[in-house]
């Protein structure tokens, strides 16, 4: 157990960095998903309400992510990083104005961004690791990369639970989004510890064209559909989790 716990910290330093820079990055997702719920309901929002908003947050990845994967192959990764990092807790600070004041057309927008951004760092997160890793390395970084998920909601849970008890006067649910998202930032001293010279992509350099017949689609679906279904059902339950605690305490 001691030694394999040795490969994560032995793991190569900038996937370690970015990884952990993205862990920090998280704690908005994990949050938002423990606690923006019950934020929009205390000022009247209704469930479906709820639900319509939270629609443009995945449209915006689902629409994005495809051609976005497609087009970053052979290019630098760590700009989309840093733009991930920037621009996700003030979209966070704008969606929390936009909720309070109730500005329809900037909660559509804000939750729309916010997939966007957060795509950034999530659809690079693995391709970086896989360029930068030693081939003896490849699983651990691949695991500690999908750990960041649990690390942001486990942290951002704790944040919300002891603030909230501490100073329920002054933490209020607003209050904690606004917290950790500013919290957040200390991403940036990891990421940059990352070698801004990375590794690129293999890619034939000579042809503009994506050459989608080249992929094994079939082979692609079989792998992605387990996950599409396991998507799916979180999708419809993760976020409501809060209302349904909520409803019956």
């Amino acid at each position: 157990m001691i030694l394999s716990f040795k490969r994560y910290r032995t793991l190569e330093k900038n996937s370690l960095n970015l990884i952990l820079s993205e862990s920090f990055l998280q704690l908005i997702n994990g949050s938002l998903m423990l606690i923006l719920f019950l934020y929009m309901g205390e000022l009247g929002y209704s469930n479906s309400e709820k639900a319509f908003y939270f629609v443009f947050r995945f449209t915006s990845v689902l629409f994005f992510s495809f051609p976005f994967g497609l087009w970053i192959k052979g290019k630098k990764l760590l700009p989309f990083f840093k733009i991930s990092t920037f621009t996700l807790p003030i979209i966070t600070l704008l969606m929390v104005y936009a909720i309070h004041e109730n500005i329809e057309w900037l909660i559509i927008l804000t939750f729309f961004l916010w997939g966007l951004s957060f795509s950034f760092s999530q659809i690079c997160k693995l391709p970086f690791v896989l360029r930068h890793c030693p081939k003896d390395q490849v699983t651990e970084g691949i695991t500690l990369s999908y750990s960041t998920w649990s690390f942001g909601n486990v942290l951002g849970g704790t944040f919300i639970f002891t603030l909230s008890n501490l100073f329920p006067t002054i933490f209020t649910s607003q209050n904690c989004i606004i917290f950790i998202a500013i919290f957040s930032y200390f991403s940036l001293y990891f990421l940059y510890k990352v070698d801004s010279n990375e590794k690129l992509g293999n890619i034939d350099q000579t042809s503009n064209n994506l050459k989608l017949k080249n992929y094994d689609w079939k082979l692609i679906f079989q792998g992605l559909f387990p996950t599409l279904l396991i998507a799916i059902g979180a999708g419809m339950s993760i976020p409501f989790m809060n209302i349904y605690f909520e409803a019956n305490i």
